[in-house]
Parts: structure tokens; sequence; C-alpha cells
């Protein structure tokens, strides 16, 4: 199955879920409390169930066995970072417009893409999205270096090392794009003042991308995605739909597992389909108590 297709049922799936719940609170067997986000719970828990529910029709690259959904809902753990700034109304900007930029320079490369050495971009972005420079000394040399480079020298060609440390410095420059406040004010309407700049989002929101797209490479060059590629590559879509609630992170990934069997269950199934169908009222100011069933 394509992620194209998937991501369209997962679209779909996303403008279900609405508005922002109360906490449930979850009764164990022993008489001990939890209080948990049901609609995140329910989210992960569907998306999860979509996979697990695939009909043997749809082609897809593995089987769905416990193992497998483990190492998906792994990768999804590794971008699920990323919600603080999707999620937050000012960051958000700055992380779509980074996003936005690493497909226009995908884009732009399409006919080197599988050359170009994507961890090195990558380990540029994170620091900056990390705060590992120091400015404006690291600018500095990365100008005296790139100036230092033969004009008619493709980096591509260059050797690994050498290679690496370009498309590093690369990395950096993009997360530290000039004029970042201009194109958001082009994009809202917005000054600085309302909505400024912020360049860890930028990066986050680049570096994101840039695995996504490193992934795809991959699968069109015709090497197969791992599961938790597939779940890498996944959560990327995921993450970039405009969801009509807080998601959190530790809930959503937790009725991920339960769906997978990984977990014991805090909501059956049905629970978890009612919330997303917009069932359950829209806020709940008294917690629903849902308890833990005896087992013999």
């Amino acid at each position: 199955m394509s992620s194209a297709m998937t991501f369209a049922f997962l679209y779909m799936f996303a403008q279900e879920a609405w508005a922002e719940f109360g906490q449930i609170k979850y009764e164990r067997a022993d008489n001990t409390t939890e209080n948990f986000d049901s609609v995140s719970y329910a989210y992960g828990d569907m998306i999860t169930r979509y996979f697990v529910e695939l009909p043997d029709s749809i082609i897809h690259p593995f089987e769905f066995n416990k193992e497998n959904l483990a190492e998906i809902i792994r990768g999804f753990e590794e971008n699920i970072a990323y919600m603080k700034y999707s999620q937050d109304t000012i960051k958000n900007k700055s992380f779509s417009l980074g996003a936005m930029q690493a497909i226009f320079l995908s884009d732009g490369i399409r006919s080197q893409r599988d050359s170009i050495p994507y961890d090195c971009i990558l380990a540029g972005l994170n620091k900056v999205v990390n705060h590992e420079l120091t400015l404006p000394q690291d600018t500095i040399k990365i100008n005296e270096f790139m100036k230092s480079l033969p004009k008619d020298k493709n980096p591509i060609d260059m050797p690994d090392e050498e290679k690496c440390n370009f498309f590093t410095y690369f990395g950096i420059m993009k997360g530290l794009q000039p004029g970042l406040q201009q194109y958001i004010f082009e994009m809202t309407g917005k000054h600085e003042n309302e909505i400024p700049a912020d360049y860890e989002a930028y990066a986050a929101g680049f570096a994101m991308m840039i695995k996504g797209i490193s992934l795809g490479v991959k699968e069109e060059s015709g090497v197969e995605l791992s599961p938790y590629d597939y779940g890498v590559s996944m959560s990327t879509y995921i993450l970039m739909q405009p969801l009509p609630f807080h998601l959190s992170e530790a809930d959503f990934l937790d009725g991920c597992r339960a769906a997978a069997g990984l977990n014991k269950r805090k909501m059956s199934a049905e629970e978890s389909d009612h919330i997303i169908s917009d069932i359950l009222p829209y806020y709940n100011k008294e917690p629903i108590i849902i308890q833990e069933k005896q087992t013999d």
C-alpha cells in the first residue's frame, strides 16, 4: 500500500476527531486510578487498528504482527517530539514553513536526490534545533569554508568526509534561514510582535520533512522500508495534520500500543470509536470512569 493512500485514510480519520474532551479516569482492578487524555488515546488506538485491520486485498510490505507494529510505533515516537512545535499556535508557523522549504528543496534537487547525504543535512539542522551553535563565530567559519571551495566543484562529487561537512554546514545555514520573519509576514500578514520567527521550530520542521523525504528516496530506489522506517515516514503525515484538539504524546503512544496488543487496554476499541465519532459530550466536567474488567 502506498504512503499516499495511507495518508489519505489517516487524514480522513483525523478530521473526525474533534474538540477538547476532559480527562478520563481509568480505575484499575486494584483500585488505583490514572487520568489520561481520552481523545489522544483514541486517536492512537484508531490509527494503529487501521494497520491491524487492513484487508488482505490491500498489498503492504510486511505483516502487521506485534513485532512489526512495535517497530512502527517506535517510528512514530521518533518524530513525536515535534508536536511541541506543530501544536503551538505561534511556533507552528515557523515549523510549517520549515517543512515547506524542505519540500521545495527536494523538488529543486530531484535529479540528484539519491546522491544527497540526508543524514548530514539532518546533523546540521539538529544543531540549530538543539542550540549547539555559537553565533556569529560558527556562521563565519561556514562562510569561509564555502568561499574556499572551487566554483566548478559539485559538492556531490566531493570525498565522503568533505561532502558530509558541506551538507552539515548546508543544514545549519538552511536552519538559520535569512528573512524568516518576512516569510512569516507574507504567509500570515502578522508582524514580529504578533508572530515572531522561531528558528528552532523552523529547523525542526525542515528536519522532520527531510527525514520523510530521505525515506521516500530510499523507497523509490527499490529499497524496502523497514517497519520502523514506515512508522517514521507515516508520523510525518500525522504530525502535519491540523488536529482540532491538543494531542498528548504519551496517551497517543499508549493508545497505539494498546491497539497493537503491546499494552493492556484502558478503553475498548468501541469506546475509542465513540470518542472519534463525536458521541461523547463536548467537555466532561466530571471524569468518566472506566473500570478494568476482572479476569479469572
